[in-house]
């Protein structure tokens, strides 16, 4: 490296400070709104993240499989959704 060494003086030090600041601040408005979203979602009934267990039969599959000690991606690959947009497909 050439020049010399910045201080804690040094204007564009401060500039990045503040800049860092503001940043993180933004991360976490970003984060509470996306929580609220979910918490929202929720609360009319809808499932967040991946498919979920639609009936008891689905359920009693995935805990056998579950005590078998398959992953839980194993056990997606097992799963078949039977209702709702995504029926057909694997959960």
């Amino acid at each position: 490296m050439t020049g010399e060494l910045q201080g804690p003086d040094d204007p564009s030090g401060v500039a990045f400070t503040v800049l860092a600041a503001i940043s993180g601040a933004e991360r976490e408005y970003i984060r509470d709104k996306t929580l609220e979203g979910h918490e929202a979602a929720r609360a009319r009934g809808k499932s967040i993240g991946g498919a979920a267990v639609t009936d008891d039969a689905m359920l009693a599959v995935a805990l056998h499989l579950r005590d078998q000690e398959l992953s839980l991606r194993e056990i997606g690959e097992w799963l078949v959704i039977s209702t709702g947009k995504k029926k057909g497909g694997r959960s």
